[in-house]
């Protein structure tokens, strides 16, 4: 008699799990509606943040150095959905860059956005079908309410032998709120960008070079006027990032650190009017 039952509540479980997973689906949906969301994922000693706009684009910005990204994915996006618009590499260092092939093969990438420096080691091994655009300040997006505005690298731009120099430096904003990724640029770029832009200010930074003592020039800091910096940074790593002379000089204007390497991934979500920063479970508004 068992034998007879068995199969017909299997398949009563499986249906159960299914609808229950689709409600799950639309009610994160539902949420997620006039919000702007900015995972800093832990990838330990790397970078690579996760934006979700209210109406549901995915742009993933560095893939951190390995296939973990797509687990870190996983804990963000419906596992029947596997499209991400756009993913942008700030600069091709592996902590950066590590990732970018298992996304590849575990999602639709709708544009890869770049600087024009692919190594052979990930250009060999691309798509045909992959869309490549490399970065110069033409390149804008928007989607919906939520508008990228690339800064660096600037028109004409020649590479150095030091990919931190070739940073996809952009804005990205909703709702009143500026949020700057700066990639690992050194100091000397962040004058660059300053010099094209003198007024340049943001509302949280995701602090350049793990907050290496390198970038984070003081003029930087005092320009951009920050609330909230964002450090991505592996525990105990092995460069000693970030180094207390970059964070003294954040910490000197004012602005609230957190970072991966004690917070692990920070939620940041960004709805009119306030700013919510989520990690260990506990909640800080702005």
């Amino acid at each position: 008699m068992s034998k007879k039952t068995s199969l017909p509540v299997a398949i009563w479980i499986v249906a159960l799990i299914i609808v229950n997973f689709g409600i799950w689906s639309a009610t994160a949906n539902v949420k997620n509606l006039g919000e702007f969301r900015i995972y800093s994922l832990d990838v330990g000693q790397g970078d690579a943040a996760l934006l979700i706009t209210p109406n549901g684009e995915q742009i993933l910005v560095d893939t951190g150095a390995n296939d973990e990204i797509i687990t870190l994915l996983n804990n963000h996006i419906s596992l029947w959905d596997r499209e991400l618009d756009l993913v942008v590499i700030s600069h091709w260092h592996d902590d950066h860059a590590g990732g970018l092939l298992s996304v590849l093969d575990n999602f639709e990438v709708n544009e890869l956005l770049a600087p024009n420096t692919t190594p052979e080691r990930y250009g060999n091994t691309f798509s045909e079908n992959l869309n490549i655009n490399y970065a110069d300040p033409s390149d804008d997006y928007t989607w919906g309410s939520v508008s990228w505005d690339t800064l660096w690298p600037p028109f004409g731009w020649e590479a150095t032998d030091d990919p931190n120099d070739d940073s996809i430096i952009a804005k990205v904003s909703f709702s009143g709120t500026d949020f700057l990724f700066t990639g690992d640029a050194p100091s000397e770029i962040e004058q660059g960008v300053l010099s094209i832009y003198p007024t340049l200010t943001a509302d949280i930074v995701k602090i350049s070079h793990h907050g290496s003592k390198y970038s984070s020039s003081q003029n930087f800091v005092d320009t951009l006027n920050a609330k909230v910096g964002i450090i991505s940074a592996g525990l105990n790593n092995r460069y000693n990032h970030p180094h207390q002379e970059a964070l003294d000089r954040w910490n000197a204007a004012g602005v609230e650190i957190y970072r991966t390497d004690q917070d692990g991934t920070i939620e940041i979500i960004i709805a009119p009017e306030r700013i919510t920063i989520t990690t260990n479970g506990e909640k800080e508004f702005y």
